[in-house]
């Protein structure tokens, strides 16, 4: 098939989004056709390299597989060459990866999510499988899973996929991720069978149900996995956190038939695709939902900009007005400014300028103390005054002095009135 070579300039709008076995991958905008797609750039150019993948992908015409749209040759932002780059153009995937996926959720998606990107991941490879020559992909991985704006699950990156034909694993051409790699490709001298891509589906479906690395302390056991996969060593499958979900324990019986230890003995893609199919039928109606509820959790994820400055700093100052209610009237504002400048002038000044600006705020309350004072402890002793009262009754006269309370009597001879009678 004759792809359409597309340059620089039908291309703009350049941003790394991630990096590959063979180069860096890029979000473009096709100016013609006027959508987003993905550019993979090859960091050397390997012309071997970039015809076979061209090649594989061109035959992959599959819904779960990523479409090649054509190839790129030109100079791409931030990548220094004096010849012309070599890449392929290629739909661009909304979601990321589902190792990216995986990683946001810190855990496994929900369960129809789950059995959805398994059979789609299976409808993927067994088309592959089923080409002429058949097409094998060597490298599938959570990461070389890309999803669409509907969590739709398809396979890509080829740069590893053989065709049949007869050649042999050299030392040379050895590749892939070491924890997903069956245990007959640790053998130098092996041949690539459809039963290579089997296993690490398996281990592919364990990442998503641990919702992480099939090999937790994977970056301590790297070099230790080589000698210990060949014996035997596989993922742990208990205390999973989806529990008792429907279909689970059916789903772990066919992951360790997929990872059987003898290549002949696991089964075909066509029979993992429909045992998951089966599994999935019962859970259809629950899909919609849990793709909004995790597509809900990756637009929270979103960090939101900042807003934009204001471009009038008038505006901008009388916000701050607004929102400090200690600064809303302008004339306190402009008081404050300048007692500020005055105490950077004149410090000194200013503290006891402050200080008698205290005592008058604290003086009526000193003089409200002081009349309590007063009240509650009594008056002072007022001057002793002499007042000297006459009472002439009965022939009785009486003083009182001060007010000491006393009354001294004091007698006078008896008198007759002239007008009483004799």
């Amino acid at each position: 098939m004759e792809l359409h070579s597309i340059d620089d300039s039908n291309l703009e709008l350049w941003k790394e989004i991630g990096k590959g076995g063979f180069g860096q991958v890029f979000k473009v905008r096709h100016k013609q056709w006027g959508i987003p797609v993905a550019v993979k750039v090859l960091h050397q150019s390997d012309s071997m390299a970039f015809t076979k993948e061209v090649h594989v992908m061109c035959k992959a015409n599959s819904s779960h597989v990523v479409q090649i749209r054509g190839k790129y040759i030109g100079h791409p932002p931030g990548i220094k060459s004096v010849t012309p780059v070599q890449g392929l153009v290629m739909d661009y995937m909304e979601r990321g990866s589902l190792d990216s996926l995986l990683e946001h959720l810190d855990g496994p998606p929900p369960w129809s999510l789950t059995l959805r990107f398994a059979h789609h991941v299976a409808v993927g490879l067994n088309f592959l499988h089923g080409l002429n020559p058949q097409v094998l992909h060597l490298d599938l991985k959570p990461s070389n899973v890309l999803l669409d704006c509907r969590l739709n699950a398809k396979v890509t990156d080829f740069g590893l996929a053989k065709i049949l034909s007869g050649t042999s694993c050299s030392s040379k051409e050895e590749g892939g991720t070491t924890s997903y790699m069956p245990p007959e490709a640790f053998d130098l001298s092996c041949k690539p069978t459809p039963a290579s891509d089997v296993y690490s589906y398996a281990i592919l479906l364990c990442s998503i149900l641990r919702g992480g690395q099939p090999y937790p302390n994977l970056p301590y056991m790297s070099s230790l996995l080589k000698f210990r996969i060949p014996e035997g060593d596989r993922p742990e499958l208990d205390k999973l956190a989806l529990g008792e979900a429907k279909g689970l324990q059916e789903l772990i019986n066919l992951i360790k038939k997929c990872w059987d230890k003898d290549p002949l003995a696991r089964p075909s893609f066509s029979v993992c695709m429909h045992k998951v199919e089966g599994l999935l039928e019962p859970l259809k109606c629950e899909i919609d939902s849990d793709v909004h509820k995790v597509l809900k959790s990756l637009v929270r994820a979103i960090p939101q900009p900042p807003p934009p400055p204001s471009p009038c700093p008038a505006k901008s100052r009388q916000h701050s007005f607004v929102r400090a209610p200690a600064l809303q009237n302008v004339s306190v504002c402009r008081c404050y400014t300048v007692w500020l400048t005055f105490y950077k002038t004149h410090p000194s000044t200013y503290i006891f300028v402050l200080h008698l600006w205290m005592i008058h705020l604290y003086f009526p309350f000193f003089c409200a103390a002081l009349i309590v004072l007063y009240v509650f402890l009594g008056t002072p002793a007022l001057p002793v005054s002499t007042r000297q009262i006459s009472i002439r009754a009965s022939n009785v006269s009486g003083v009182q002095i001060g007010n000491n309370n006393n009354m001294f009597i004091q007698r006078s001879g008896r008198h007759r009135h002239r007008t009483a009678p004799s």
